[in-house]
């Protein structure tokens, strides 16, 4: 499995494209920010679902439910089909990479025809991930779709997060430790911690925020989401016949 990279100056995105195209490291200003340790575990036992990096969710980020499975007619596992399957190389230069993933209504996972192209840049201590989903098919389909960052940290008691400090620190219990807390309306998350101070903000048709943590583990997910966990079924974004839609994120480190 071969590892890519862009480079700018002491910036840097490592990724696998026959991983389902995940970014693996992102040095902004040289420093790693995302975590590494669960990626050891799972990056390259196809057995497992990849954990850290900048995993994709499509077409839905969370689980769905057997019920909601029942009833549309096809079984999606957790945070949709994307992340393990390879992607194809279009395009590379040593600041921008783009990437495609092409199926068709024979997918019993998700049962529709689609292309969907990925174009990572990395510029000037930033890092954008844009997706853009077409579809090609005869039928409309529903799309709650994400990304799923690990940012490294040191302490979960000692970050802040612009603005909104007050009311995730107030649900520390909840997301410190294997829960998943909901921001609603929200584009953009800044965190500080010491002298690193990450800005996050979501692109396209995402429109909120879950973060969630691992009990006793240096990181934390800041997850650009389209709803909340079961929207797929019951408030979904339906891309219509021949039309597109666009999701993503940028993160920035300034000092």
């Amino acid at each position: 499995m071969q590892r890519y990279l862009l480079k700018e100056g002491n910036n840097s995105v490592a990724f696998y494209p026959e991983r389902g195209g995940i970014i693996t490291s992102l040095i902004l200003h040289g420093d790693e920010i995302l975590y590494q340790d669960l990626l050891k575990e799972t990056l390259f036992d196809d057995s497992k679902s990849v954990r850290g990096g900048v995993p994709i969710l499509f077409p839905q980020a969370g689980p769905i439910s057997e019920i909601d499975s029942k009833e549309v007619g096809y079984h999606l596992p957790q945070h949709g089909v994307l992340r393990q399957r390879p992607w194809k190389l279009k395009h590379i230069t040593d600041r921008s990479v783009e990437m495609s993933f092409e199926s068709d209504a024979r997918n019993t996972e998700f049962p529709f025809s689609f292309e969907i192209e990925c174009k990572i840049t990395l510029i000037q201590g930033s890092c954008s991930i844009i997706y853009t989903v077409i579809n090609t098919g005869e039928t409309e389909f529903p799309l709650t779709p994400g990304l799923h960052p690990y940012f490294k940290i040191n302490n979960k008691l000692e970050l802040t997060f612009s603005k909104l400090t007050d009311v995730i620190q107030s649900k520390i219990h909840i997301w410190a430790n294997n829960g998943t807390i909901s921001l609603k309306n929200v584009s953009q998350i800044c965190i500080s911690e010491k002298s690193k101070n990450l800005t996050i903000e979501s692109l396209g048709i995402l429109n909120d925020f879950w973060i969630w943590s691992m009990k006793d583990k240096d990181f934390i997910c800041i997850e650009p989401v389209y709803g909340d966990e079961g929207s797929l079924i019951k408030n979904p974004y339906n891309l219509g016949v021949g039309k597109y839609c666009q999701f993503g994120i940028q993160i920035s480190r300034d000092f």
